[in-house]
């Protein structure tokens, strides 16, 4: 699929801070389908400033508006959602995170429900694959703790209509509320979509070894399910700029023996549970 050869009306709302290593990819990995952009960056200090920038300058056929804004607490991600909403002009728009990397073909299967979608939804839950050690193994379905549409799993809303949400919480719990119902738990308005895109949350995510941002999650160490190169996103594979890492390394020796040792440590238990 060619992704200069189709836009569908949807802005992509996206707050950052120290995501040096994936923002790039996150931002290339949409930018053939979607044209509109709204980027916040809450305070980085590594090179996410300077990647986004460049993309701006690269995109110059994107709408994009692009903000530097410095907060203080977790709370204050719900004010920065609720302004981007506010500056959404497309009916739909798709949350995206500095982790996040989407694959064409699922990308383009989660914005065709916006012609299919029946008039009541207001939401598409979607798949992820979340990376552990590399950007080539995710974890099994048993770890997923999320739950929507009566699934538990690896599960997301990504694709909201725009509507007038009030964003209540603290990141990264913060939720969208429609007439005072937490649009999660809003069944009768919710589709399901197997599409997925890789997430890249367990992974280092910043340059820097010690980057201080709201919300980070730890590595998780587990052999995980291998995936293969004609299964990641495209992006990946994609010519980068100097600044932007290159984020196909194999995970080390010291990981794997890690991971086993905490597998077979997670074996022992559920046995144990199981007596």
């Amino acid at each position: 699929m060619n992704r200069e050869n189709k836009s569908f009306p949807v802005t992509v709302q996206m707050i950052v801070k120290n995501e040096d290593r994936f923002v790039w990819y996150a931002l290339n990995s949409v930018k053939g389908l979607i044209k509109n952009f709204i980027i916040f960056d809450t305070g980085s200090d590594d090179r996410t400033v300077a990647i986004v920038q460049h993309f701006i300058t690269d995109n110059p056929q994107l709408e994009i508006t692009y903000e530097q804004i410095t907060i203080t607490k977790p709370e204050d991600i719900s004010s920065l959602r609720q302004k981007q909403l506010e500056l959404t002009k497309t009916p739909w728009f798709l949350l995206l995170d500095g982790d996040e990397v989407w694959r064409d073909d699922q990308l383009f299967k989660i914005l065709q429900l916006i012609k299919q979608a029946p008039k009541q939804t207001i939401a598409v839950v979607n798949q992820t694959k979340n990376c552990v050690g590399d950007v080539w193994h995710y974890l099994p379905e048993f770890f997923g703790k999320y739950r929507f549409l009566g699934k538990t799993g690896h599960l997301n809303i990504r694709l909201m209509k725009t509507l007038p949400y009030t964003v209540k919480g603290s990141y990264p719990n913060e939720g969208y509320y429609l007439n005072g119902h937490l649009v999660n738990t809003c069944n009768e308005n919710l589709m399901y979509s197997d599409a997925w895109y890789l997430h890249t949350t367990h992974l280092r995510r910043s340059s820097m070894e010690k980057s201080i941002t709201f919300g980070r999650r730890k590595p998780i160490y587990t052999k995980g399910i291998k995936i293969f190169q004609e299964d990641l996103p495209e992006v990946l594979y994609e010519k980068t700029p100097q600044a932007v890492e290159h984020v196909r390394q194999r995970r080390s020796q010291v990981y794997e023996t890690v991971a086993y040792l905490a597998d077979c440590f997670r074996t022992v238990k559920t046995k144990v549970k199981q007596l």
